[in-house]
C-alpha cells in the first residue's frame, strides 16, 4: 500500500508492507518542491527496529515530533483496521488461513520423514 502525504516538509510516498513474519514495514520517500525525489527509499520493520515509527518519521521526513506521532497514528490505524477487516484477518501481519497452511505443511513434512524412517527400519530389519 502506497499513500502521499503533505508534511510541514514537504510531499512525501509512505508505504506499508505487512509482512506477517516481520512486521510492518514503514518506507519514507521525500519529494522536492519541483516533485523530484530527495533520496532513496528508507525502510524500518516497525516493531523489530529499535526506534519507534514517530521517531523514524520525524527524522526521515524532518518533521517535527508531534506530526510525525499524528502520521503514525494514521499509519498503524489505517493498516490495523485493514487487516482486521479483511476475512481471518488479524493486526500481526498473516491470516489465520497462512496459519493453517503453515501448520499443514509442517505435518507433511514430519509424516514423510517418520515414514522415511519407518521404511529405513524395515530395509534393515529383512
Amino acid at each position: 500500500m502506497i499513500r502521499v502525504v503533505r508534511t510541514s516538509g514537504g510531499w512525501a510516498r509512505v508505504s506499508f508492507d505487512p509482512s506477517g513474519r516481520i512486521g510492518l514495514g514503514v518506507g519514507l520517500e521525500r519529494f522536492d518542491e519541483d516533485g523530484w525525489e530527495l533520496w532513496e527509499d528508507q525502510w524500518i520493520w516497525w516493531r523489530r527496529h529499535g526506534k519507534t515509527l514517530p521517531e523514524f518519521i520525524a527524522a526521515g521526513l524532518e518533521v517535527p515530533s508531534q506530526e510525525a506521532e499524528v502520521l503514525a497514528g494514521d499509519i498503524v490505524g489505517s493498516w490495523e483496521a485493514e487487516a482486521r477487516a479483511r476475512p481471518g484477518g488479524n493486526a500481526d501481519g498473516l491470516t489465520s488461513g497462512c496459519w493453517v497452511a503453515f501448520y499443514c505443511g509442517l505435518a507433511c513434512i514430519v509424516l514423510v520423514a517418520l515414514w522415511g524412517l519407518g521404511l529405513t527400519v524395515w530395509l534393515l530389519a529383512t
